[in-house]
């Protein structure tokens, strides 16, 4: 065990943004996720486990929505809170990694497979909470779709990248005007997308906030990867 020093928060802060992330994520959870992150190297938790933890805290989360069958406040709130802790978690593994010196290329790949799996557990559990609640299953459709493909086209393109080009398209053209754009354009932020969780409660507002975050998800990566994908070709 370590004790917490200056020099150890002063790494801390230097590595907090290492990961990237939109506006939200930036600025609120990787705040968040500090805590953690000093508990985490105070007591040597590795961060392959802390990864694990990650995914299984949001399964938990998906777990108490896909058993919801009633519109009952408190269950829906701790899913919410759950879903907010796993991905506050989720933003720890690749600090306390850089800052205990453990980065790997297994550790990375474990990272990316687990939120693989996360993406669509998440959607699946918000679905099939809302048909329970609403029985509206022709948006609930609509929904999941856009907002399932549009995070995968975010996910590819950012985590796994283009394997084609062996680039990845949002970083390595972030001074582009677009992805400046898509850096403002903070509603397409995962950390914004798991607190629609908490509007279960209203379930006619979150099938709206559900369906029109997926539909802006998924219109703006498709067209920022066609983007790319044909300004690689020009530039050839």
């Amino acid at each position: 065990m370590k004790f917490i020093n200056n020099l150890m928060l002063k790494s801390v802060f230097q590595k907090l943004h290492s990961g990237g992330g939109l506006f939200f994520t930036y600025y609120f959870y990787h705040y968040l996720s500090l805590p953690f992150i000093l508990f985490f190297v105070n007591y040597a938790i590795r961060p392959n486990t802390i990864s694990i933890l990650s995914f299984l805290v949001t399964t938990i989360s998906a777990l108490i929505l896909i058993t919801l069958s009633d519109n009952i406040p408190i269950f829906i709130v701790l899913s919410g809170l759950f879903m907010m802790l796993g991905y506050i978690l989720d933003c720890c593994d690749g600090v306390v990694a850089r800052l205990t010196n453990q980065s790997s290329l297994f550790g990375k790949w474990l990272d990316h497979f687990l939120d693989g799996i996360k993406l669509p557990l998440v959607n699946i559990a918000l679905g099939l909470a809302a048909f329970e609640l609403s029985g509206n299953l022709k948006i609930i459709l609509w929904a999941y779709s856009f907002n399932l493909f549009g995070q995968l086209l975010y996910f590819s393109a950012y985590n796994f990248k283009l394997l084609i080009f062996g680039k990845d398209v949002i970083k390595s053209n972030s001074k582009s005007r677009v992805s400046l754009f898509l850096k403002f354009f903070c509603i397409t932020d995962y950390g914004i997308f798991i607190l629609l969780t908490f509007f279960l409660i209203d379930i006619n507002l979150f099938l709206q906030l559900y369906l029109f975050y997926g539909v802006i998800c998924f219109f703006l990566y498709l067209f920022y990867v066609i983007y790319f994908i044909f300004s690689i070709f020009l530039k050839k």
